[in-house]
């Protein structure tokens, strides 16, 4: 069930309208609909304006992250641009994103060797 509250004691740099939200790369505003409809996500009213909280798409956070086309190597240059990006882009620390660039650069081998051994 949707839910709607007013922002109350929320702070501006803790909500972002749809369009910022957009821009930051945590969905399409139809995707923070389906977000806010399914529970995941709550909108917060600020006057006549739509807020979400920026912890919450956090908690969500799926961002898009260079891909290999099938049998293509790992692009490491465009991971580590894409890290650098997304450490000035979100507010945590290089660790955590050094953390998951090697997650990610790790299981992107691994589909790399699944469709080598596939064809």
């Amino acid at each position: 069930m949707p839910q709607t509250t007013t922002a109350g004691a929320l702070k501006d740099r803790d909500l972002l309208s749809p369009k910022e939200a957009t821009a930051l790369g945590y969905g399409a505003r139809s995707t923070l609909d389906l977000w806010v409809r399914q529970g995941k996500i709550n909108k917060y009213k600020v006057g006549a304006n739509v807020k979400y909280r920026r912890e919450e798409l956090d908690a969500l956070l799926v961002r898009r992250v260079p891909t290999p086309l099938p049998g293509r190597a790992v692009d490491t240059a465009a991971v580590e641009a894409w890290s650098e990006t997304a450490a000035k882009q979100v507010p945590v620390s290089r660790e955590t994103v050094d953390i998951v660039v090697s997650t990610l650069r790790a299981a992107l081998e691994r589909r790399i060797a699944r469709e080598k051994a596939v064809a």
